[in-house]
């Protein structure tokens, strides 16, 4: 089974002033709304542990 998650651009740069962000970043918001990570290095890893079964 495969999972299509959201992904979402911030072509207008708002998400990366408000959170200070200088450089490329990946976030991932949990369905509760949280940060459930941030950066480019573990996201993956994160990814796997969240979604695996």
């Amino acid at each position: 089974m495969t999972s299509v998650l959201p992904v979402v651009v911030d072509s207008a740069s708002e998400f990366c002033s408000t959170y200070d962000v200088t450089g490329p970043t990946a976030f991932v918001i949990r369905p509760d709304g949280y940060l459930g990570h941030r950066g480019l290095e573990g996201v993956i890893e994160n990814l796997t542990k969240t979604f695996a079964r």
